[in-house]
């Protein structure tokens, strides 16, 4: 079966190409997965409308066992909190042993989405290109004939440690700093060959990012998401102020903040009418990065987020997540425009498969089009 549905895509993928010869490589690859994202949401359309028909059936779902499943979940993951919003509307929200909506909490890996989407408004500005060589920012990662590129740092196939050795970068040093340090790291792998979920790339990507974009790593973050969305209790000073922000782990938010977030992407880059990101930055946020290396999940990783659940024809993502270690947990599901946290401040391992079940009673409670 797995055979088959690659054939598939591979098959619609190089009859879609031919009609766009003249684009590069990793061009194509973006553009093909923006066009996926538009026919998800056209196949929807005739189901009945992801816009209109989808955000009647959760108004008028019954969505009151969500109540018994958050209270029960709370006897495994401790206090937490769970927000659903759909097409721009709040549809649920409750908390639980005392947690509260927006109570700020470290989000640890989710913020690896975020610094992913800072990364493609630079790209969006035309300040970057994501397939750019690394050392044309840090020399000491020229590899000769293979190249590293900013796009291996957001996917975790750099070939980089995945994690930062103790003690060699501290919160007194810059961003830029504690980069150059870990750029002169040995290289592992030939960059695309192996997938290694960590800090090491990003916190690289996140130097490059301030040299693009001419201001610091805060000031970026402040100016392209956390103003425009009105994120205004979201930063990285989840460990303090510093001037050395941890790019792939140091965010802290509140579930309504997040939330925000997640209902720009699964809009296609817009949020109260103005743009964030070009949809085909939130495609290529989605789409699989993570081709052909190994240790990457089935569903492949995009940039800064797992892919759930893929269209089985068109390889595009239908349900995103970036779960962080203590349990907050934000995803997106395309094919009902709904957007969720599951907060928690407890053991991702433990919450994890409470995410799992939570996702299969959505399945039951808000499904999507009839047979």
């Amino acid at each position: 079966m797995a055979r088959i549905r690659h054939a598939a895509v591979a098959l619609a993928e190089r009859r879609w190409i031919g009609n766009h010869g003249a684009m590069s490589d990793t061009e194509r690859r973006d553009a093909w997965g923006a066009a996926a994202v538009r026919r998800i949401r056209h196949v929807a359309m005739l189901l009945g409308g992801i816009t209109a028909t989808v955000c009647i059936c959760a108004l008028g779902a019954d969505l009151r066992p969500l109540d018994s499943f958050l209270a029960d979940a709370s006897q495994e993951i401790g206090p937490c909190a769970l927000s659903l919003s759909q097409n721009g509307v709040t549809i649920y929200e409750e908390a639980v042993g005392g947690f509260a909506l927006d109570q700020p909490l470290r989000i640890y890996s989710a913020t690896k989405w975020l610094s992913a989407a800072v990364i493609a408004c630079l790209a969006d500005d035309a300040l970057l290109s994501m397939d750019e060589p690394v050392a044309w920012y840090f020399p000491a990662l020229d590899l000769g004939d293979v190249v590293m590129t900013i796009r291996h740092l957001f996917a975790h196939t750099s070939g980089l440690p995945d994690s930062v050795p103790n003690g060699i970068c501290t919160d007194s040093m810059t961003l830029q700093g504690c980069a150059e340090i870990l750029s002169n790291l040995p290289v592992l792998t030939e960059p695309g060959r192996v997938f290694a979920y960590g800090e090491v790339s990003m916190q690289i990507g996140g130097a490059i990012a301030e040299i693009a974009g001419d201001a610091v790593w805060h000031e970026l973050f402040t100016s392209y998401l956390a103003t425009p969305l009105g994120m205004l209790a979201t930063d990285y000073e989840a460990f303090g102020a510093s001037t050395n922000p941890v790019i792939g782990g140091g965010a802290r938010s509140t579930v309504r903040d997040y939330l925000r977030f997640l209902t720009m992407l699964v809009s296609g880059g817009t949020a109260g009418g103005t743009r964030v990101l070009s949809e085909e930055a939130v495609a290529m946020i989605l789409a699989r990065q993570t081709l052909g290396a190994v240790g990457a999940p089935e569903n492949g990783y995009g940039l800064g987020c797992w892919r759930e659940r893929v269209d089985v024809v068109s390889d595009a993502a239908i349900v995103a997540s970036s779960p962080g270690a203590n349990g907050f947990t934000p995803w997106v599901d395309l094919g009902r425009g709904l957007v969720g946290v599951l907060a928690v401040d407890g053991d991702g391992a433990i919450v994890y498969p409470v995410f799992q079940r939570l996702l299969a009673l959505l399945d039951e409670l808000l499904p999507v089009g009839q047979d």
